[in-house]
């Protein structure tokens, strides 16, 4: 009600960040053209309903799976976490490098792929989960520097 004629788009853009994060939110809501207000007044709401969801989402899983030490194919892996990687050694310098030029090579792709202001954002998620879904024997090594 409090979002106008805005609301379709505004549920749009929390499906695409519900699957791709929040610049997939940004992206959808900068194509479909919705004022900074509403965006700022969505951005906000859905904030604070993570707040409750998160903590109780973590609280059922905790009762109804237990806790303990999971473990991925024979491997120890990082208590707390979502999904379950197994815990990296120590980040070097050469990874750190390789995931910049990852990230600079995915910016620099978008921007060859659309005219300059015409969807940069969609382009740049669509590289990136391309490369993910291609690569990720590849790339899994690389993820304890990605999450600097």
């Amino acid at each position: 009600a409090g979002l106008g004629g805005e609301a379709v788009q505004i549920a749009a853009a929390i499906v695409a960040k519900n699957i791709g994060g929040g610049i997939n939110f940004v992206a959808v809501c900068a194509v479909l053209g919705v004022s900074p207000s509403v965006v700022a007044a969505a951005t906000c709401a859905d904030s604070l309903l993570c707040l409750a969801y998160f903590p109780m989402l973590s609280t059922l899983a905790d009762r109804l799976c237990g806790e303990g030490e999971p473990e991925v194919n024979g491997a120890k892996t990082q208590p707390g976490t979502a999904a379950a990687m197994p815990t990296a050694g120590p980040i070097g310098p050469q990874q750190v490098a390789a995931v910049l030029a990852i990230a600079f090579g995915t910016l620099a792709g978008a921007r060859l792929l659309v005219p300059q202001g015409q969807g940069f954002l969609p382009a740049a998620s669509l590289i990136a989960v391309a490369l993910a879904t291609l690569l990720p024997g590849q790339l899994a090594p690389l993820l304890p520097a990605a999450d600097l």
